[in-house]
């Protein structure tokens, strides 16, 4: 058929007989239904189709809104908008909008959420962002008007409002979300930058990637259970993670005035001066002890009772009592964990026996007979597999003797599965703890998605504002990415954030060029999938029936 806005060329079939009549769509305000309204009766079928196209002709030579051939219509280059529409729409749904327009301005506000958008759907540098942004919609629909230099600019405004944007940002979240922030979780991680560096956050440190090498700089992360960031730190690369994180609990309860407060954190981070620290500032905490070396940890296992509670089908907790320890000890035992502990150790021996065997052969067929060498490379062996503590190498009147360590053996079968807590926290059952201790998972995803999935590096800022207010909109991504992971979660929807951002790539948005003497277009989304209309139910949201049409040429 063809169209004229509301306008319609139709064909009606009366008995025998076809007829074309002009006809028009009537919306009814009150019940809000379309009815059709005879504009003319054109008559019969075989009278009227060889005349269409002439009427359709001198139709739109007339008419304001012309009717128009679907086959003139003339598309533009489709662009992606599923994502960026849905991030938009819980970007909203956290309030982040109003933080930054009310931090700095809306323009900024909106070049800032270009780039948190493009952070989580193709992250790039600045630059490469600016190319995204011809190819994808905004959520309106229409096109971006921001270049390269709309984008540092934007960056330098949220260096210059950082410290208002992390306080509008945590008490949005505090007040959206209703959190109760009795358990925060804290960590660190170090981030390494490509060239020389020439901020001063930029020194060479200790790696956590490996990367010796390459200056760095240091990440701190405060993030809820639910995996929610509420505020994070930068220093420099070479300051000891410890002093970093006293520096940071002191920053944060200036801050953000937080009351009570367990902090949550790994054995990475655990000290004498941590632990003092924490307690003078007010703060409980929950810390895991390295089981080997600690000697609280050392002495929970000595007084392990045996008395286990159950937290689920293969978890179980026990507190225990330690001399002249003011704090909560705990051991939780993983019956799976222990059962592949037991395994790899067993596997371990095994291989070494493989070695040494070998080893014994060469000497007792007299091939090796240097008392010396033959421990030497007994050792080596062991060394190789890191299974050198296990056991004892000698030679005794022309013996190699090769034993197995009982003492040590035994006393690494007891850490099988057990991961031991100290803790301050007096209104928490140990099951609580170990509970709370579980969740630190969520800092460590944090973590995870900021460098691989949020590419938090490489870094291609150089002056120490830029690379503040790049760490910032990586962290705001990584919330509005958790956000979203959230949302699909509680709905039970059964797809991660990444697949579901996926799944959305297929919805574009569509400019549609009307072929007449006034130029006019018609914007229109793709037929979505059905997985992409899934998501977005589960999520909540409805598309919109009609968008923003651009400003007539």
């Amino acid at each position: 058929m063809v169209l004229l806005a509301s306008v319609y060329l139709r064909k009606v079939v009366r008995g025998a007989r076809s007829y074309w009549d002009l006809v028009e769509g009537v919306r009814d305000p009150r019940s809000g239904k379309v009815s059709q309204r005879m504009v003319a009766h054109l008559g019969r079928d075989e009278e009227v189709r060889p005349k269409l196209e002439s009427i359709q002709r001198s139709l739109a030579k007339l008419a304001d809104s012309p009717l128009i051939d679907p086959r003139q219509i003339s598309p533009d280059a489709a662009r992606d908008i599923g994502g960026v529409w849905v991030l938009d729409q819980l970007w909203r749904e956290l309030g982040m909008d109003s933080v930054l327009t009310e931090a700095t301005d809306a323009e900024t506000a909106e070049a800032c959420f270009a780039i948190v958008a493009s952070r989580i759907l193709a992250p790039r540098s600045k630059l490469a962002t600016t190319r995204w942004l011809t190819r994808s919609a905004r959520p309106d629909g229409g096109e971006w008007d921001l270049g390269y230099q709309h984008l540092l600019r934007a960056m330098d405004a949220v260096a210059g409002a950082q410290k208002k944007i992390e306080e509008g940002v945590y008490w949005q979240l505090v007040d959206l979300l209703h959190l109760e922030l009795t358990l925060v979780f804290v960590d660190l991680t170090s981030v390494y930058v490509e060239g020389e560096g020439q901020s001063p956050l930029w020194q060479y440190g200790v790696s956590k990637d490996g990367k010796r090498q390459n200056k760095q700089l240091l990440l701190a992360l405060v993030v809820t259970p639910d995996g929610y960031p509420l505020a994070h730190f930068l220093f420099p690369g070479n300051r000891a993670e410890k002093v970093a994180l006293l520096e940071m609990l002191v920053e944060l309860r200036q801050r953000y005035k937080l009351q009570r407060c367990v902090i949550v954190g790994d054995r990475g981070l655990i000290s004498a001066s941590v632990i003092k620290a924490l307690s003078e500032a007010g703060y409980e905490y929950i810390l895991s002890l390295r089981a080997r070396q600690s000697k609280t940890a050392s002495a929970a296992l000595e007084a392990d009772a045996d008395q286990w509670e159950a937290i689920d089908d293969n978890l179980f907790v026990q507190e225990v009592q330690i001399p002249d320890q003011p704090a909560r000890v705990l051991l939780a035992l993983n019956d799976d964990k222990q059962a592949t502990d037991r395994a790899w150790r067993e596997k371990l021996i095994e291989k070494a026996w493989v070695a040494l065997d070998s080893l014994l052969e060469r000497w007792e067929s007299g091939r090796l007979q240097d008392e010396q060498a033959a421990i030497e490379s007994a050792t080596r062996a062991l060394v190789q597999i890191d299974a050198h503590k296990f056991f004892r190498v000698r030679v005794t009147k022309g013996v190699l003797e090769v034993h197995e360590r009982e003492d040590r053996l035994d006393k690494e079968a007891r850490l099988d599965g057990v991961f031991v807590m100290q803790s301050t926290a007096t209104g928490l059952a140990a099951s609580e703890i170990v509970n709370a201790y579980k969740q630190l998972l969520a800092v460590e995803r944090a973590f995870r998605t900021l460098k691989s999935f949020l590419r938090v590096r490489p870094v291609f800022h150089f002056s120490e504002r830029r690379i503040r207010a790049h760490f910032l909109l990586c962290v705001l991504a990584y919330l509005l990415e958790n956000h979203l992971g959230r949302r699909l979660a509680q709905a039970e929807a059964g797809i991660s954030a990444r697949a579901a951002l996926e799944v959305l790539e297929t919805l574009k948005v569509v400019d549609y060029d009307l072929p007449v003497k006034t130029s006019r277009r018609i914007r229109v989304f793709t037929k979505p999938t059905a997985a992409a209309l899934a998501v977005i139910s589960k999520l909540g949201l409805k598309l919109p029936k009609h968008l923003s049409l651009p400003t007539a040429a």
